[in-house]
Order: C-alpha cells, then sequence, then structure tokens
C-alpha cells in the first residue's frame, strides 16, 4: 500500500509464478479492511471455480457478498427465454418479465443482490464478466454500497491487456434508435435523456471513421428504468431482433480513438477495456500485478 501511494496509483510488480498470490490477496484483504484507507475491495476473478476456491480460503472474519451468476437450473423452463435476453443485452427487461412472473421467485435472492443488499457491504466477490457487459460496472458497485474509497483486486491481467473488440451494426444501431424514438410518457429527467441519447445516436450514424476517431463521442447514463423501458419498446417492434446498445455505446465512447472504423458495410467496429474507477489490480497467470488509482489514466 505504501508503494502504491508512492507510485500516485499506478504501479506494476513482476511476480514470479507459484510464490503464493492467493495468500498474499488474503493479507491485502485483511490488511485494507482492518484500517480505513479504503472502505470497500472488489475482487474480480476470471472464471468461477477460481472465485469459489478463492472464497473456501477466507478467513471467517472477512465476511464477503459474492455476486452469483444467474442460478440457471433454477430457472427451468425460462432459461431458454432468459439466454435470448442476455443475448440480445435485454437483461433488464429479463428481470421484469421473467424474474417478476417466474413460479420460482420466492426463496431465490439473485433478482436483488445488488442495490440495498450491498449497502454498507465492505468485500465483494464476483467474476469479470460483468466488466464485458457493463463497463461502468465498478461505478455501479460503489454507488450501490455508498463507499467512497474502492479498492479492486482483478485476478488476471490478461483481461486489461488484450482488447475487446466491438462491431455496431447499421440494423442494430437503426433500430436503437427507433426504439428511443417511440418513447413515450417519460418523467420531465427522462425525456432530456431521451432526447439527449436520440441526439447522440443520430450523429453517430452518419459519422464516416475520420468523425468517429476524431469525435469527443459521450453518451448519457444508462439509467435503468429508461433501459428497460427501451427494451420493451424494442422488442414489441422487431422481437428478438431488437438488441440493447447503451452499453455497447458506453463502451464506444471509452474506446481507443484510433481503432475505430467504419467499415464498409456501414458497421461501427472499436475496441475498448473497461472502465475501471478503481486503486488496485492484480495479476497471476503472467506473473504481474498491476495497481491504479481513480482518475489515472492507462
Amino acid at each position: 500500500m505504501q508503494l502504491l501511494a508512492q507510485a500516485l496509483g499506478r504501479l506494476l510488480i513482476q511476480l514470479a509464478v507459484g510464490v503464493g498470490k492467493t495468500t498474499w490477496m488474503l493479507r491485502i484483504i485483511a490488511h485494507v479492511l482492518g484500517g480505513d484507507e479504503h472502505d470497500l475491495v472488489i475482487v474480480l476473478f476470471p472464471r468461477w471455480d477460481i472465485l469459489w476456491e478463492f472464497e473456501q480460503r477466507l478467513p471467517t472474519d472477512l465476511q464477503a457478498i459474492t455476486l452469483e451468476p444467474r442460478p440457471r437450473d433454477r430457472c427451468g423452463g425460462l432459461n431458454d427465454r432468459w439466454l435470448e435476453y442476455e443475448r440480445t443485452y435485454c437483461g433488464f427487461l429479463g428481470r421484469h418479465e421473467l424474474c417478476g412472473n417466474c413460479p420460482r421467485r420466492r426463496g431465490c435472492p439473485w433478482p436483488k443482490q445488488y442495490g440495498k443488499r450491498l449497502r454498507q457491504a465492505r468485500l465483494i466477490l464476483t467474476t469479470q464478466q460483468h466488466l464485458i457487459q457493463n463497463p461502468h460496472f465498478i461505478r455501479k458497485l460503489t454507488k450501490d454500497t455508498q463507499a467512497n474509497r474502492p479498492l479492486l483486486l482483478l485476478d488476471e491481467s490478461d483481461f486489461l491487456l488484450k482488447n475487446i473488440e466491438r462491431t455496431i451494426s447499421p440494423r442494430d444501431l437503426e433500430r436503437f434508435l427507433e426504439a428511443i424514438r417511440q418513447m413515450r410518457g417519460m418523467s420531465d429527467r427522462r425525456h432530456r435523456m431521451n432526447n439527449d441519447w436520440q441526439e447522440s445516436v443520430q450523429l453517430l450514424q452518419d459519422a464516416r471513421t475520420i468523425d468517429l476517431q476524431a469525435g469527443n463521442w459521450r453518451f448519457p447514463w444508462v439509467d435503468p428504468k429508461w433501459a428497460l423501458a427501451i427494451q420493451q419498446v424494442g422488442r414489441s417492434i422487431y422481437g428478438a431482433g431488437f438488441r440493447f446498445l447503451g452499453f455497447d455505446l458506453t463502451h464506444f465512447s471509452h474506446s481507443d480513438r484510433i481503432g475505430r472504423q467504419r467499415q464498409d458495410d456501414g458497421a461501427i467496429r472499436f475496441a475498448t477495456v473497461p472502465d475501471l474507477e478503481s486503486h488496485l489490480v492484480t495479476s497471476a497467470r503472467r506473473a504481474r500485478m498491476f495497481y491504479t488509482a481513480i482518475g489515472s489514466p492507462w
């Protein structure tokens, strides 16, 4: 932690494989939670089996909240529909429609594992898949927990070193824009936000590669209630052919400008890594450890 402070939030440490990285991570967590320098520790793992193994080694005095994956077996006959919603990034609609009408909803902790449940949490474990869908996942956890000084441990730095390539097709962009245009009955605040989304997406539709690379592209915050309404409208018009692009466009706004391209078929191609509003990032596979502080550029 002293090295992290001296490095002003960015520090690379070379570690030999097999030196006890997991034990070291546990010691870091215990040290941080025993002080007042950070009020939240978030640990992200590449796979669930690694997370579960780590969970078994947690001391009993370290109380962690694990953000579980959707319980597919419990979903039963609704699982196929859930997979369709997940493929098109319509998770808000899935929670509203499928979880809301699920006969096994009572006693299922998954739909409400965010929000109030995380209030005042100090240690959260989950996987890196969340960052692939939502680039502001760390910010969301910080908001839900009401933390001011989060510390992030990211197991496996490979996740940071490889670009995440995404493509937005002209058809998906037009359908997303049409759903925005069809929005009705919103509060004044969400009406203004919807107008901002519409204006930004319209500009993106006509942008050339030079515009994509030069522009300071920004999109509004993905408000959950607004996103649910957009997904409802889009699905009512296009069915399974609708893809919610809110998170894709947020990724685009944080992507490397030089890598943005308008392809011959009109698709927008870009590569990006998630927005890590964090203090500490660790790696094991390539024997590296990364540290980064809130606001520090990579």
